[in-house]
């Protein structure tokens, strides 16, 4: 009750807000006891039992990541470095059918600077 201008008045509790809100306070407390739980027992919740399912080959990609390894631990990659830069500062075909070469690129690049790059 509280006292207003002389009159008292009925304090008024909104039930169901109340009842969400317990019902939520309640739901974090036990989230978060499952979490600490969890966390300190190293549980893993994705162990499944897959002794019942059968493997059955499969075919390899047809794209995707067929041939690609981190930088660091390429094996090859000062050859494939090099082979760039050949590439680079050379003459060769792109597509000999169709008649279409490429020329080294500091030549490219003095061609198109001199406007005789088409």
């Amino acid at each position: 009750m509280s006292l207003r201008a002389g009159r008292q008045e009925q304090d008024t509790v909104n039930v169901p807000q109340a009842v969400v809100a317990f019902i939520s306070a309640i739901s974090m407390v036990v989230l978060t006891i499952i979490g600490v739980y969890a966390t300190t027992h190293n549980v893993n919740w994705t162990e499944v039992d897959s002794s019942h399912i059968k493997a059955e080959p499969t075919t390899p990609p047809k794209f995707g990541m067929l041939h690609q390894t981190l930088f660091d631990t390429q094996s090859d990659a000062a050859d494939l470095k090099k082979d760039q830069f050949g590439r680079l500062n050379s003459y060769g075909w792109v597509d000999e059918a169709k008649g279409v070469a490429h020329i080294p690129i500091e030549l490219a690049k003095k061609r198109l600077l001199e406007g005789k790059g088409k």
